[in-house]
């Protein structure tokens, strides 16, 4: 079997698994009520993203000084012997090896790095803040099952944004900023005409 055909299977058997998993949660989840959103969900999404926005800003900071005072070493034994065989321009062999343990390191400092920001955003999320239940009405008549769910779903999408770091809120933020910006010009362009 080739790689295209492989590649189809696994793009069928995922929509497959998700097909069946929606179903399930479409039979599970026939009791509950929808979740209304809060009035002015926009604004309230832009203040909880900025406050996860330095959220995330704190995550990244405390995660470059550990994974630096854990990983700086290695990788600097690493930059040292490279620099060691090009001035020398020896044994052409190691020099490539070493480039490509360089770049696992990398590698795998970068999901460590990765792994530490979703552990930290999902304990900071389990905490405190999160995004869902700042733009929807939760109620405290809901479903026991409902709720936990709602809950732990805020938990894991707030924890993937702090997670994910500061830059991929800030492009959240200015898309919603945009979207925003773009509805009140229209607003004001459609009441101008009338």
């Amino acid at each position: 079997m080739d790689e295209g055909n492989d590649s189809k299977a696994f793009g069928w058997s995922v929509l497959g698994l998700a097909t069946l998993v929606a179903g399930l949660l479409g039979w599970v989840s026939a009791g509950f009520a929808p979740i209304p959103f809060e009035e002015s969900p926009g604004g309230k999404a832009l203040t909880a993203l900025g406050t996860l926005l330095i959220i995330a800003l704190f995550v990244e900071r405390a995660q470059q000084v550990y994974i630096s005072a854990w990983r700086t070493l290695g990788r600097e034994q690493i930059d040292a012997e490279i620099a060691e065989l090009q001035k020398t321009g020896s044994d052409a062999a190691r020099l490539r090896e070493l480039q490509s343990t360089r770049l696992e390191y990398r590698h795998k400092t970068r999901q460590m790095a990765f792994l530490g920001g979703m552990i930290l955003g999902i304990l900071i999320s389990f905490a405190g803040p999160r995004i869902l239940a700042e733009v929807m009405s939760v109620s405290q008549s809901m479903e026991t099952w409902q709720a936990t769910i709602f809950h732990g779903v805020d938990i894991l999408i707030t924890g993937g944004l702090i997670g994910g770091g500061s830059e991929g809120i800030h492009k959240l933020v200015t898309l919603i900023t945009d979207f925003l910006d773009q509805t009140r010009a229209r607003a004001k362009a459609n009441s101008g005409s009338n």
